[in-house]
């Protein structure tokens, strides 16, 4: 028995973008695109057929045609096409299209997907009045066919809309945005592996790669800092040693010595340090080394899974949840190694260390002198790299959270108002 052919509704109110934007998708799919509207415009402009009256005299008026009679050219369409695939926006409309549909059709074909074109009625009689302005020849492209048209959509087709919800069948889409943007979700919802940049043109994927930088930047700036501090010691015939001891990561001072021969000496000196400064370090490095892994990855999965990541709730909760959990500790870090860099730098102070006598261990405290301090500079960026990095992961932070709340508010519409161009 031959299989059933697939159906995909697309709904949404005049000027959503639904006739444009399925034209769009047919081009990467073997879908045939069957708008209920274009059929019964098409049947409207004959002059000749009865039908074609009485669908001028609904359409006019922003009510609905009979059932019966678009069920019947959407079969008639369908049978003519050959395929088994269908794309067909503006149906059903009303509780009265669901049960014809389920009357005439629900043994003949299987609904596969539910689209819902989310738009504002000011977008969309701002569109419509502007193709019926560049002379689009339909006759409800007018303010007041408009309106009802709309009211008849809030009224009749958002209970229709619900009701696929409750079937787990519908997806939404944001038809607010710009047209490549919307025929993108769509594309994504349809299960298409497409490497993209396009997360990349908006904050959430622009700043997530910043992320990836500058938390490279920042542990590394401490990984691989080998400070230093030196003096000159007085072997007392008129010759002098240079003195020079390392402070590598991560900067447990207290485990640290060298041992130095000075002076021709036979018997080596031991320099220490007291101190450590390693949990505040290694804190904000691994903070580093966590960002930059997850970074990585959510890189890898905005450039080759953005559809998986739009359609899967999970994972965008995941997301926001690490991307919180990461700037709070970045926060935590970069204040904790603040402070550390502060102690570290008063213990390697070569002034101070000279005047200690119980760093030094068989020395002669009168022949030290010329202290040098090496350079800490790396260590205090890498402190501003973190709060950097705080910044930016709250800031998307607040990004993320904003798609979700904008993907999940009330009636699905995020804060957007670039038209898109306007189907029927």
């Amino acid at each position: 028995m031959a299989a059933l052919p697939e159906v995909v509704f697309v709904l949404g109110g005049p000027g959503s973008g639904k006739g444009t934007q399925c034209s769009k998708i047919i081009k990467e799919f073997e879908f045939v695109h069957l708008s209920a509207g274009d059929l019964l415009r098409d049947e409207q402009a004959n002059k000749e057929s009865e039908v074609g009256q009485l669908i001028e005299y609904h359409i006019v008026n922003g009510t609905i045609v009979p059932v019966e009679i678009t069920c019947e050219l959407l079969h008639k369409a369908m049978k003519a096409s050959g395929k088994h695939k269908f794309l067909i926006d503006g149906f059903p409309r009303n509780e009265d299209n669901l049960s014809g549909w389920t009357k005439n059709m629900a043994d003949k074909t299987v609904v596969k997907l539910v689209l819902c074109m989310d738009c504002s009625d000011d977008i969309c009689i701002e569109r419509c009045m502007g193709r019926g302005a560049a002379g689009s020849g339909r006759s409800d492209d007018n303010l007041t066919s408009l309106k009802k048209r709309l009211v008849t959509f809030r009224s009749a087709t958002l209970p229709i809309v619900e009701h696929y919800d409750k079937l787990g069948l519908l997806r939404r889409i944001n038809a607010e945005r710009p047209a490549e943007q919307v025929v993108f979700a769509l594309l994504c919802y349809f299960g298409v592996m497409i490497v993209t940049v396009q997360p990349f043109l908006e904050p959430r994927g622009f700043i997530r790669a910043l992320e990836f930088i500058f938390a490279i930047a920042a542990f590394a700036s401490v990984t691989n800092f080998v400070g230093s501090i030196g003096f000159d010691y007085d072997c007392g015939t008129g010759k002098t040693e240079a003195v020079r001891l390392t402070v590598p990561y991560p900067f447990h001072l207290g485990s640290h010595s060298e041992n130095k021969i000075l002076c021709g000496a036979t018997k080596p000196t031991k320099f220490t340090f007291f101190g450590d400064y390693s949990s505040d370090a290694q804190f904000f490095v691994g903070t580093g080394v966590l960002s930059m892994l997850w970074a990585m990855i959510t890189v890898a999965v905005y450039l080759l899974g953005e559809q998986n990541y739009r359609l899967d709730k999970r994972l965008r909760y995941v997301d926001f949840g690490l991307t919180l959990v990461l700037a709070t500790f970045w926060l935590a870090g970069s204040g904790a190694w603040a402070n550390g860099l502060s102690g570290l730098k008063h213990e390697t102070d070569p002034v101070e260390y000279i005047r200690t006598p119980q760093f030094l261990y068989g020395l002669d405290m009168a022949k030290l002198h010329n202290p040098r301090s090496g350079s800490f500079a790396a260590l205090t960026i890498s402190v501003l790299l973190g709060f950097l990095n705080f910044i930016m992961w709250t800031g998307n932070t607040w990004f993320l959270y904003k798609e979700l709340k904008d993907e999940q508010g009330e009636n699905g519409v995020p804060n957007q108002s670039v038209p898109a161009a306007a189907g029927p």
